[in-house]
Order: C-alpha cells, then structure tokens, then sequence
C-alpha cells in the first residue's frame, strides 16, 4: 500500500510542476487575480503532497517492526504533520477566497477598478482591492491553526501513511481541522448558489424586457392600422405602409438583439458552468475523508484499537481517503487546464493575434531577463514574424469586409449587464 502510495505521490507532485509551468506560459497581459487565488491552491496542494511524498518514503524505506514503533523521531512526525495541516488549511483558505472574489465582482461591479499593465489597462473587481489583506490572511491564518497543535506539547500524531491530529480528544480533529472546513464547505455552496440565482434572474429580467419590447411594437402597428382604415383609406394605406415597413426595421432589429442575446447567454451559461467547476471539485476531493471523519467520530474504539471485524471497513476508506489526499493537486492543475486553457494565452499567441507593425521591438523589451532565457522551452517561445504578418492583414481584410456590410449600430443589446461591462 505504502509503495502504490509513493508511486501515486511521486505522479501528483509532477502534476503541480505541470501547472507551475503553464502559469509561466500564460503571458502576464492576460493575467487576473483569480489566478493568482488559484496558484496559491496549487501551492499549498503541492506542498501537501511533497510532505506526503516524504512520510511515505520514510516509512518504505524502513517499515514498521511492531504496532506501536515508529522508524522517525517525535520532532519530524511534528514536522511532517505541521506542513500537511499548514498545507489543508491553506488550501481550505484559497477557496473560499476564490468563492468570494467571485461573488463580488458579479453582486458588487462598483468595486472593480483599472489595472495598468505595460501599455494597456483591465479592469479587475471582486477581491483585488484587498489583495494584500487575501494575501496575508491565507498565511497566516494556515500557520495559526497549524501551530496550535503546540500548545499543551502534544504534537502530531503519525498515522500508518502521513503525520497529522491526533485522532483523541476527537474535539482536537473537530476544532482545528473539520469545523472549518465544513463552514467552508457551507460557505461555498451558498455563495455559488447566490451567484446562480443572481445570474439567472439577469438572464430572465433582460429577455422579459425584449419580448416586452416586441409585443408593443404589435400592438402600436395593430392599433395604427385600425385607425387608418377608419379614416381616409388612401391616406390610411400610405401612412400604414410607411409605418409598416418602418416597424418591420425595428422588428428586424428586435429579432437581431434576441439572437445576439440568446447567443451571449449561451456563453455566460457555459462559463457559468466552468466557474462551479471549482467548488464541485474540491466538495469532491473531501467526500471519502468526510466519510472516514465520520466514521472514526462514531466508532472510534474500533478505529484506535484495530477490532478486526469493526476495523475493516474504515481500514479501506482510510486508504482510499489517503489517496484523495494526494489527488487534490491533480484535480486542481486539471481544472486550471480545462478552464483557463494556458497555452491560448501564451506570449507569441498574443502576438500573433494582435499583431501591429513594428510593435515588436517593445514587447520583446518588455519581456522580463528570466523570460528571454525560456524561449526555447515549448510554448514558451518568440512569435513567428511572418506568419504573424499573414494573420494581421487577414484580420485587416476581413475587418474592412465585415465594416462594409455590417447593418446600423444596435442600441438595445441589454447583454453586456451580465457581465457587468
């Protein structure tokens, strides 16, 4: 079991430097805080699986003799358990800030403002005025619960595959490891589920508001043409014409910003779908341990004393708990990929796609030393000067095309609402 789990750990620490790498693949124009919130999740799940990493090569390397000898000292159970604490925590804290950076910038645009990177500027909103404060609470908030296991000099406690809290006083486990977690856990659901509802009520006002739109549009040429027979019937018919076709143009135009509408929801309701990728990922990463918490809580004679029939079940939950342990690095570098897709993003990506004439001098000055040095990694590297050339004088020409026969500006697309630009 131990060496399944160190070959499982060894994979998973690989997955983090994967992710490491695809971060310094994304160009930093492209950058936002959210990403940021999520190098600091990887971070703290790569930290836990290197310690895990080294408590199990440990322990393989010098197997126990009898239950209850361990092949370390005291000190470094404590230290290994004290970076898996740190790491849970941490990870625990990024989150949720994640959760509430994005809860505020959909319900609080007001707070977003203008970032100036190089020569251009974006606009960043949630969390991103107190990034500082994110910065140093998912600090230190992790090293506070983490150390307090200090206080009376009981330690950590070493388990048959990693160091942690010890398993009695069940209050010890409760306070400084699943009580917040489950309010975290709490925590998400409703702000996503706040989120969802925000978003689709959006989605509901703003389609309500162009089918009315519409239906009153019928009813004024219904009514005109009413009018106008019972009047003059030449005069009737000219002006009906007239007001005919000129509410067939609104028509026209009405149908067109329902298109446009119904393609933008599309869009939102898949990016939608990306942004709870997050909380159903790590909600899912905690399922099996959540049931070994349980389990141990209500039968924990069996768990400490290792009765044979009442152990066995636990004894298979703790090994599949062990290895989603491990896994939250993976999940997490495979959500980022999924998501964020890196290497759409990457310096001669951007090149290529907003490529102006004798702009290259600049942005290669603008690269950091460190950066010049990894143009010959993959992704990594400068754009290709002609093809870039081609693709800009596409986009010229299709620009010049599509501006020759676009129809007139469309002043009722109530879209941009959702995303609050």
């Amino acid at each position: 079991i131990l060496s399944v789990g160190t070959s499982a750990a060894s994979c998973l620490a690989c997955f983090g430097l994967i992710g490491f790498y695809f971060f310094v693949v994304m160009d930093h124009k492209h950058w936002r805080f959210r990403h940021s919130l999520i190098v600091i999740l990887i971070v703290y799940d790569f930290i836990k699986v290197m310690a895990l990493l080294a408590y199990d090569i440990r322990v393989f390397l010098q197997p126990v003799k009898t239950v209850n000898f361990w092949p370390f000292s005291k000190a470094y159970v404590n230290a290994s358990g004290w970076f898996t604490a740190f790491s849970i925590e941490g990870a625990d804290m990024a989150i949720l800030a994640f959760a509430i950076h994005t809860c505020l910038a959909i319900y609080r645009p007001d707070l977003a403002v203008k970032v100036k990177k190089g020569s251009e500027s974006q606009t960043e909103g949630g969390l991103y005025r107190f990034k500082a404060y994110v910065y140093l609470l998912c600090l230190l908030i992790p090293v506070l619960l983490a150390s307090l296991m200090f206080i009376d000099k009981s330690g950590y406690f070493a388990y048959t595959s990693w160091a942690y809290i010890p398993p009695q006083p069940v209050w010890y486990t409760f306070a400084l490891s699943w009580a917040p977690r489950y309010a975290i856990m709490i925590m998400i659901c409703v702000i996503y589920g706040a989120i969802y509802w925000h978003v689709m009520r959006k989605f509901k006002e703003v389609g309500g508001t162009l089918k009315r739109m519409g239906k009153n549009q019928k009813v004024r040429r219904t009514t005109y043409n009413n009018l106008g027979k019972a009047a003059n019937a030449t005069a009737a018919k000219t002006g009906a014409d007239a007001m005919a076709e000129a509410d067939d143009l609104q028509e026209n135009l009405r149908k067109q910003n329902l298109r446009a509408f119904k393609a933008r929801r599309n869009q939102i309701s898949r990016q939608l779908k990306f942004i709870f990728i997050y909380p159903v990922a790590y909600i899912f990463l905690w399922i099996i341990p959540f049931i070994l918490h349980v389990t141990q809580s209500v039968d924990m004679e069996a768990y400490v004393h290792k009765m044979s029939d009442r152990h066995t079940f636990q004894y298979w939950i703790t090994i599949f708990a062990q290895w989603m342990q491990s896994f939250n690095c993976t999940v997490d570098v495979i959500v980022f990929l999924i998501r964020e897709q890196p290497w759409r993003y990457s310096f001669a990506r951007l090149c290529e796609e907003d490529y102006v004439s004798g702009r290259y001098t600049a942005l290669l000055l603008a690269l950091p030393w460190w950066r010049q040095q990894l143009v010959w990694l993959p992704l990594l590297g400068l754009p290709d000067f002609g093809r870039s050339q081609q693709i800009y004088q596409k986009q010229m020409t299709a620009k010049l095309v599509k501006a020759a026969t676009a129809p007139a500006a469309n002043p009722h697309d109530f879209s941009n609402i959702l995303l609050g630009e």
